[in-house]
C-alpha cells in the first residue's frame, strides 16, 4: 500500500500544524502525572520527579553535569533509598511548543525501550522514563549512577586509556568488553563510538 502526503495550502498548513498542536498537548495530557497529594506549592518540578513505586528524585546542588548535542546529565538522588541515579534530560526551553514536548518524550521512551533490554553486569543500566506535573516540564531518563559516572566521559576517574594493564589481566579486561558488546549486538544494536575513554575501569594494578 503507497500513501503520501498531499500538497496544502497555506490555511490547510496552518490548519495541519494547529491540529498537531493540539494532538500532542492531548497526547502529554494524557501521560501519568505526579500524585495530586504532592503536586502542592513548595514542590519544584524543575528538580523533582516522581517513579514507580513511590520513588521520588530530587536533583542533586551539583546541577549539570555532563552535556551532549542531545542531553544533559544531571546527578539525582532517591529520597527514600538514598541512591543516587542519573536523569538524562533532553535540551528544552520552557517555550517550545507541544509537538517539540512530545517529541522529546517519545524520543526517550524509544531509546529506554531499547536500552531495558540490555541487562549486563558491564552495561549501564536503564530504570525508567520520568514526566513532570506539567506538559511542557522536561522529562527525564533515570539510569544506573556508577562511581564514578559511567555516563559522562570527563568523570570517569579511571579509563582504558589512562590504565597501564599488567599482561596477564588483559583476557579478563578483554572478557569484560567482549561479554558487554555481545550482548548489545545479540539484540540487534550496534555502538557507534568504541573509544578507550568511554570504558570507566576499577583497574589498580595486578588484579581487578
Amino acid at each position: 500500500m503507497r500513501a503520501w502526503r498531499p500538497t496544502l495550502s497555506h490555511q490547510e498548513q496552518i490548519s495541519y500544524r494547529q491540529n498537531v498542536e493540539k494532538f500532542s498537548k492531548e497526547f502529554l495530557d494524557a501521560l501519568s502525572r505526579l500524585p495530586i497529594s504532592v503536586n502542592a506549592p513548595g514542590v519544584s518540578t524543575f528538580s523533582m520527579r516522581f517513579g514507580k513505586n513511590n520513588a521520588v528524585y530530587r536533583r542533586e546542588d551539583t546541577g549539570i553535569i555532563g552535556t551532549g548535542s542531545f542531553a544533559s546529565v544531571m546527578k539525582v538522588k532517591e529520597l527514600h533509598s538514598r541512591k543516587v541515579f542519573a536523569a538524562k534530560v533532553p535540551h528544552f526551553k520552557a517555550s517550545d511548543p507541544a509537538s517539540r514536548a512530545r517529541e522529546r518524550w517519545e524520543s526517550l521512551m524509544e531509546e529506554f525501550n531499547k536500552i531495558v533490554e540490555l541487562r549486563h553486569p558491564h552495561i549501564v543500566e536503564s530504570i525508567e522514563v520520568l514526566t513532570g506535573s506539567h506538559g511542557n516540564d522536561s522529562s527525564w531518563s533515570i539510569m544506573e549512577w556508577n562511581d564514578p559516572p559511567w555516563l559522562i566521559m570527563d568523570w570517569i576517574e579511571h579509563d582504558l586509556s589512562s590504565i597501564h594493564l599488567d599482561a596477564r589481566d588483559v583476557p579478563t579486561l578483554l572478557l569484560h568488553v567482549s561479554g558487554g558488546l555481545a550482548c548489545i549486538h545479540a539484540i540487534g544494536f550496534t555502538h557507534r563510538d568504541l573509544k578507550p575513554e568511554i570504558f570507566s575501569s576499577n583497574y589498580r594494578g595486578a588484579g581487578w
